[in-house]
């Protein structure tokens, strides 16, 4: 494992490590490498091992995922007036493969109350500047 492409993953997504309790920790022997969130005291929310960097990348976009399908899940629980369409959205486990739609959700909820609106650039940000195609699709 190359841990100069390790550390241009995590330079890649400083937004998202920039806007969580996450990161990337190195056994003491050295053969593994953990990723993790905490998402409180209890423990980490998320911890994989992760064996390149393309797997770190993965594990991050699987996170952001899941983070804005809760964002959005969180907003229809609030606000079903809003957008009824999300909940398909929310039916299954959020995927990378999801991010785009559950983005464009997310979007188009954004100007219903200022209360979201933070949340939501939040959540959106780190795909904003490491991955902005899956915002686009």
């Amino acid at each position: 494992m190359d841990r100069e492409d390790i550390l241009a993953v995590m330079d890649k997504y400083k937004a998202y490590f920039d806007t969580r309790n996450a990161g990337v920790a190195e056994a003491v022997r050295g053969e593994d490498v953990f990723f993790y969130v905490m998402e409180d005291e209890n423990g980490p929310d998320h911890f994989a091992t992760f064996h390149s960097a393309a797997q770190l990348e993965e594990l991050i976009l699987e996170t952001v995922a899941e983070d804005l399908a809760g964002l959005l899940e969180a907003i229809t629980a609030d606000r079903p007036d809003v957008a009824p369409e999300i909940g398909e959205l929310l039916l299954a486990r959020p995927a990378v493969a999801d991010i785009p739609r559950l983005a464009r959700a997310l979007s188009s909820v954004r100007d219903e109350g200022k209360e979201w609106a933070d949340l939501i650039d939040r959540a959106l940000r780190p795909l904003r500047e490491a991955r902005p195609e899956l915002l686009e699709g």
